[in-house]
Order: C-alpha cells, then sequence, then structure tokens
C-alpha cells in the first residue's frame, strides 16, 4: 500500500480521476499502480479483459480515461498505430509506463495530447 499511496500522491490522483489499465490483473504493475494506486486517490478503474490495440483511444474517450497504466510494449504497439485524434485524448493527464525503460523512440509515438505528460519509472 505504500507504493500505490506515493503513486497516487505523485500523480494528485482524486476521485475525478478515472484510470485505465490494459494490464492483466497477475502484473502487479496493474494490480500496485493500476488498481490500489486507484483505490487510494478515490477514483475509478477501467479494465479489459485483454489489450487491444484497436479502439484503444476510443474507448479512453467514451469512458472520460484521465490518465493510462502501460508498459513499454502496450506504448510500442499504439506507436504502430494511426494517431489519435485530439478529442480521443483530450481527457488524458497523463500516460504511465512502468515495468521496463521506454525507449525513447516511443516516447513520441505514444501520441498522447502534446501536453498530455508520460512519467517512466522503471521497476
Amino acid at each position: 500500500m505504500h507504493v500505490a499511496a506515493a503513486v497516487a500522491r505523485h500523480h494528485r490522483m482524486t476521485a475525478a480521476d478515472v484510470g485505465y489499465n490494459p494490464l492483466p490483473l497477475v502484473h502487479v504493475n496493474a494490480e500496485v499502480v493500476g488498481l490500489l494506486a486507484t483505490l487510494v486517490g478515490g477514483g475509478e478503474l477501467v479494465l479489459d479483459e485483454r489489450f487491444h490495440r484497436r479502439g484503444f483511444w476510443d474507448l479512453t474517450q467514451s469512458r472520460g480515461v484521465t490518465w493510462i497504466n502501460a508498459v513499454p510494449a502496450v506504448l510500442a504497439i499504439l506507436a504502430r498505430e494511426p494517431a489519435p485524434s485530439p478529442a480521443q485524448t483530450s481527457t488524458v493527464r497523463f500516460v504511465r509506463s512502468a515495468s521496463a525503460p521506454l525507449p525513447g523512440a516511443v516516447l513520441p509515438c505514444s501520441r498522447p495530447p502534446p501536453a498530455c505528460p508520460s512519467s517512466r519509472p522503471t521497476g
């Protein structure tokens, strides 16, 4: 819970936040960063049965996602897809990538809005 609380504080998570976690809940990042940090912050978390590259940005738009919990492999796949529209990413405050270093070449290609910071802690 200590790490989850630190993540929630660092990202200033509140009850107004809606996270999206495309990772399986057996992944420690999904459990601690996705689920527990969201609970500590008081927000909501969108889960999916599995990661889908098609429809990813439509889902973030339809659910009003404010932050995304991902890993470099997910962002690399998204980087190969067409860029999302500004409407699809208008509510996203940040994308958090963890569990492995995020290659610098992938970061600009993950295509969150230009004002949307990406957090790259490694674990």
